[in-house]
């Protein structure tokens, strides 16, 4: 189930939960769980809902049952809402930098690492930098080299402070994918000047988000 989170195309538009499907769909959870009259309480959004996992199988349930074909008020075309990132709010958005060898050493050539180790190098992205997946990213004034990577995102379920590597897929609610986002002439100061990503990184819109 490809859950993702939503607004109105026009205006600010409250967060809403929903459901991608045939890739240009998207179920308003709401209106879908009004049609089938369950009287199961349902989380209005993503964090409440990854908070009580009992309310997903109703979720499920309430989305199969209203297909691609229903009406608009329930189904919506996907060109005519707002994407937003699947979680507002997160408590902390954590990255790893350093996981792949080739990466690595383009890095070393074009100075944005000091030293290649055995160890990855980890950074935050801001959640106010956080934008939905089809939003527009500006190349602000002055950066000549506005770098993308596409990665994994891990959304973590539950608290996951020293578990062990066996266990820990099951602290794993979902998976989505960033477009994490650099300014690499900013970036190679701030590694010339011995400070980890953080300027280069955190600009408005350099994490996009969702939706799967």
């Amino acid at each position: 189930m490809k859950l993702l989170t939503f607004a109105e195309q026009a205006g600010a538009g409250e967060p809403r939960l929903g459901a991608l499907i045939n890739l240009d769909r998207i179920v308003d959870r709401a209106a879908a769980h009004a049609r089938t009259g369950d009287s199961v309480p349902l989380a209005a959004l993503m964090r409440s809902l990854i908070a009580h996992r009992e309310a997903l199988a109703p979720v499920r349930g309430a989305i199969a049952a209203v297909g691609p074909n229903a009406s608009p008020s329930i189904c919506r075309a996907r060109d005519t809402v707002r994407v937003l990132p699947p979680i507002r709010n997160p408590r902390k958005f954590l990255c790893v930098a350093k996981n792949h060898r080739s990466q690595l050493e383009e890095f070393a050539r074009n100075q944005l690492v000091r030293e290649i180790h055995g160890e990855h190098t980890g950074f935050v992205k801001l959640d106010s930098v956080s934008v939905g997946d089809e939003a527009e990213v500006a190349r602000y004034r002055g950066i000549e080299t506005l770098d993308y990577e596409p990665e994994l995102a891990f959304i973590i379920g539950e608290r996951a402070f020293r578990a062990r590597k066996e266990a820990a897929s099951a602290h794993i609610a979902g998976i989505t994918l960033t477009d994490d986002l650099t300014a690499r002439e900013i970036q190679k100061c701030e590694v010339a000047a011995g400070i980890r990503f953080w300027i280069a990184k955190n600009m408005p819109s350099f994490a996009r988000l969702g939706p799967s």
